[in-house]
């Protein structure tokens, strides 16, 4: 099974308006964490408050042997898309 689907534009939109307004993250009950550190930690102490991982191809080329197996119990959705899109 293929745990890495790419990024759907309305996902990608919604993400970007999580990050840029509170008013978004309040009316969807949600948070965003950026880094491998602070997921991993999340991941070990509430996997399942992690709903969504986004990473870049080049991330996902890299480190993909690494994804951790926890995301997949906990029903986490991996996307990755292009670093364009993810700097945005």
């Amino acid at each position: 099974m293929k745990l890495v689907a790419a990024l759907p534009s309305a996902k990608a939109r919604l993400i970007r308006s999580l990050v840029r307004h509170k008013k978004t993250r309040d009316t969807e009950r949600a948070f965003i964490l950026e880094g491998a550190k602070p997921i991993r930690e999340l991941l070990e102490t509430n996997a399942s408050a992690v709903s969504t991982v986004v990473v870049t191809e080049t991330w996902l080329k890299k480190h993909d042997r690494q994804l951790p197996q926890g995301l997949e119990r906990a029903g986490t959705h991996v996307y990755a898309c292009r670093e364009l899109i993810f700097e945005q």
